[in-house]
């Protein structure tokens, strides 16, 4: 995540495992 951070995709805002949709939670 910190390679990311300093990349372009900031995976500490959002689950870098899998996006689960709030209408499944």
């Amino acid at each position: 995540a910190a390679r990311s951070e300093e990349d372009n995709e900031p995976e500490a805002a959002e689950p870098a495992t899998e996006p689960v949709p709030e209408s499944e939670d």
